[in-house]
């Protein structure tokens, strides 16, 4: 099996992964040892990957974000210190940003900071009750922790 000088790995689906490298690739591979596809390369290493719902994205260490999914690809820059993205079923990439969340549209130039109220109504919307939010906090939001006990059984 080839070996990989990877700095960030996600699960893709059951076939597959992404893997970011040292050397500033964004791979898919293959979970059955089958050849890796290059994704995109970008000019710095990559930090940070995370797929969801057909949707790959990419942080690499000059603050490059990438996400290709929906037929399209894009790349914006955030300045930020914080390494760490997530991206949702529906394309947008999650980026922290000192005490903000920013939140990258598929449609968006640059990430916007998200409001609580924001973040509440997706939850809703992605877990199908209503989510227990202590909104007591900043505005755009500061700090953030979701459990959903999807990985139970």
């Amino acid at each position: 099996m080839p070996c990989w000088s990877s700095a960030a790995i996600a699960v893709i689906d059951s076939t597959a992964f992404v893997v970011g490298t040292n050397t500033s690739r964004i791979e898919r591979i293959d979970r059955n040892g089958g050849p890796a596809t290059l994704i995109a390369t970008l000019d710095t290493p990559i930090v940070s990957v995370a797929a969801n719902g057909g949707w790959i994205a990419a942080q690499s260490v000059d603050g490059t974000l990438f996400r290709r999914g929906g037929g399209r690809e894009s790349r914006t820059t955030v300045d930020t210190s914080t390494v760490g993205i997530d991206v949702a079923h529906d394309g947008t990439v999650y980026i922290p940003r000192g005490t903000q969340l920013l939140g990258w549209g598929p449609t968006a130039a640059e990430p916007v900071p998200v409001a609580a109220s924001e973040l509440v109504r997706r939850c809703r919307e992605l877990f199908g009750q209503e989510p227990l939010a202590f909104l007591h906090g900043t505005d755009p939001i500061a700090s953030l922790g979701i459990v959903s006990g999807g990985a139970q059984g």
